[in-house]
């Protein structure tokens, strides 16, 4: 009464959920909650559907909202066409009713060793740093343990985890709670500065969020602090910054970036005129030397974590070799993400960014 067609549904031979039929559909996910319970499962357990056929009616939608589910496999799209090409990309879906509200995604590739979507459909996907909903039938995702079957899922995975630096592994009822999480943050008021900026939002975090923040490009991060203390960051593309939020309480909370005049940008047309600054083996093993010109003299090499913690300051002569995993200033780090600035004695400076692979 879940899955296979039957002959008393009142939709005939069609997948259950697939016609607009309330009334049953609402005793359909009444029996499945009572077969649960009778076989001493927990209902906590049933927060994800992904429906028969992978289509569903309104009344299916009210039905499993009814019951508490948190999110839902909302179909394959790959047969849609936009813009005269295949649409291979990713469907959010929001639906609220009185009962409360539901999240879903479509499922991008599926894995039936007989029905397996081309891998073209999930790099797509994976390409521009969204996320994809897996799905299959887990006996014929294995072929019923063919070897072959489970090479290929290990194959699959393995090109995933290797392809993409940031890829991580995550389960439907987490995308759910992570969106509804973010839903429920309201920002409240938004301030710019000439050297700060400002953001007071109300809500809560637990899932991992991160607040994205656009800087002008002549200008970079001195200081980031949420509710007063120093927050997580990282620059992409020198003016998008990430914040991570934390595990935030419920209540209002304060953003505070700021900013400096050494931030990533253009260099002039002459070097000379303007202190510039680059580093050799990043990302490395061992050592990174950093170099630099305009600086003068006086200048000081300063190098910091994502979190704004001081790891090494040395005086800078133009040419600094740093080496990690050796004894003295500056080791015993972790293998990350690093910012390189050099300030001299008036102040003016120049950043870089290096990235540690490995230390050995």
């Amino acid at each position: 009464y879940h899955h296979t067609p039957n002959q008393d549904s009142t939709s005939g031979t069609l997948h259950e959920f697939i016609t607009y039929e309330p009334e049953e559909h609402m005793e359909r996910f009444a029996a499945i909650d009572e077969d649960f319970l009778d076989t001493g499962l927990c209902l906590d357990s049933l927060r994800v559907i992904r429906y028969a056929g992978h289509r569903t009616s309104l009344s299916g939608l009210y039905a499993t909202i009814a019951h508490d589910y948190e999110f839902y496999c909302n179909g394959v799209r790959w047969y849609e066409v936009m813009g005269g090409e295949p649409f291979y990309d990713l469907y959010i879906s929001h639906y609220e009713t009185p009962d409360g509200r539901l999240w879903g995604t479509n499922t991008i590739w599926w894995g039936d060793w007989i029905a397996q979507y081309p891998y073209e459909y999930l790099s797509t996907v994976m390409e521009r740093g969204k996320h994809a909903l897996m799905g299959s039938h887990p006996y014929c995702m294995w072929d019923e343990g063919n070897p072959e079957a489970y090479d290929r899922i290990d194959s699959l995975s393995t090109s995933l985890e290797q392809d993409y630096p940031h890829f991580g592994w995550v389960l439907p009822v987490e995308v759910g709670r992570f969106l509804e999480e973010t839903y429920l943050i309201e920002v409240k008021r938004m301030r710019t500065h000439q050297d700060l900026i400002e953001l007071e939002f109300d809500g809560s975090t637990s899932m991992g969020q991160h607040l994205v923040v656009e800087i002008p490009s002549d200008l970079g991060p001195q200081s980031v602090t949420i509710d007063g203390s120093p927050a997580s960051w990282s620059l992409h593309s020198a003016t998008r910054l990430f914040v991570e939020c934390g595990d935030l309480p419920p209540g209002m909370h304060l953003l505070q970036v700021g900013l400096d005049g050494t931030g990533v940008q253009e260099p002039p047309p002459d070097p000379a005129r303007a202190p510039g600054l680059a580093c050799s083996g990043s990302p490395f093993r061992g050592s990174v030397t950093i170099t630099g010109e305009g600086f003068g003299e006086g200048a000081t090499l300063y190098i910091y974590d994502l979190t704004g913690r001081l790891v090494l300051s040395a005086p800078f002569g133009g040419a600094y070799s740093w080496q990690p995993s050796s004894h003295g200033p500056g080791s015993g780090v972790l293998a990350g993400v690093y910012i390189a600035r050099v300030v001299t004695g008036d102040g003016s400076g120049a950043s870089a960014s290096l990235r540690l692979v490995a230390l050995e």
